[in-house]
Formats: C-alpha cells, sequence, structure tokens
C-alpha cells in the first residue's frame, strides 16, 4: 500500500488542517454568477404542460444557418424556479420531413379517437380548463407498429 503523497513543503495533513485550507480557498474564489437560461428562438406554436413533473414540452418553428425545422424539446424548471431546455430531451423535424410527421401524427391522432371510443365513458380524460388541448400520456396510445427509420441528422444533405 502506498503512503499518501505530501508536498516536502508540507507539514503532515490533517482533517482540520484540510479543512482550513479548504475554507481559505473558497475565500479566493470569486463569487458564483447567476446563470440565465438561455433565449428561446424561433416561434413558439404550443407547449403542453406536465405540471406532475414540473416540466413543458415546447413545439416551436425555429432556424438555423438559414435551415428552418420544427423544433420539440422539454424544458425543465431548474432549482432557480427558471425553465431550462433539457439537452437529452427533443428532437427536431426538417421541413421535408414534415408532411410525413403530419401524416404520422394524424394516424395517431386516429389511433387515439379509436382507442378512447372504445373506453367506458367514465374513463376518457376530463379536457382541461381554458381549451380544448390534452395532455397525452405515450402509453395512452396504443402502437402503430411503425418501424424506426435511419438515424436523424438534422442538417445532412443541406437545405431542403
Amino acid at each position: 500500500m502506498r503512503a499518501p503523497y505530501h508536498s516536502p513543503h508540507e507539514g503532515p495533513r490533517s482533517t482540520s488542517d484540510l479543512r482550513a485550507r479548504a475554507q481559505s480557498l473558497r475565500g479566493q474564489l470569486p463569487e458564483r454568477r447567476q446563470s440565465s437560461p438561455p433565449p428561446e428562438h424561433g416561434k413558439r406554436l404550443g407547449t403542453i404542460l406536465r405540471p406532475k413533473d414540473d416540466e413543458e414540452l415546447r413545439i416551436s418553428w425555429c432556424e438555423y444557418e438559414g435551415h428552418p425545422y420544427l423544433s420539440v424539446r422539454f424544458w425543465c424548471r431548474g432549482d432557480d424556479g427558471q425553465s431550462w431546455p433539457d439537452k437529452h430531451r427533443g428532437f427536431s423535424i426538417r421541413v421535408r420531413e414534415l408532411a410525413d410527421f403530419a401524416d404520422a401524427i394524424a394516424e395517431a391522432l386516429g389511433l387515439a379517437e379509436e382507442h378512447l371510443g372504445s373506453r367506458p365513458p367514465q374513463q376518457q380524460p376530463q379536457r382541461r380548463a381554458g381549451g380544448d388541448r390534452r395532455t397525452w400520456h405515450p402509453s395512452q396510445l396504443p402502437p402503430t407498429g411503425v418501424e424506426p427509420g435511419p438515424a436523424f441528422d438534422e442538417f445532412e444533405g443541406g437545405a431542403q
């Protein structure tokens, strides 16, 4: 077993010595800057609230280097009370993919209506106050049988 390394100009370290040095170092560090969430880019088209998880799904029309796209991203409330984009949960749809995406959503709506039509009336979800938008959990939708496509590269092949 190797002995812990000590610099030749230091004496033996004790727990209290380490804590005193750590406190001294903290006193020398600059104050932490309060960060703010990045600005939301593009035009927000819709927001789906998920109050239980303290997050929301934002659908926006955005542009990157002259290429428009549809952005679908989760935003989560941080410890500071501000909403931050979740860098791991979101995706974008290229303009040339938008019609196929709309077809798939139309199919999903039909399947959801069919699914809800087969339920007894007391099990149907209640409409939220303030409009007729509904928040759906993926487990409420039936499987579509659609196989996943090739890996997505948002700007593969340039503007379309």
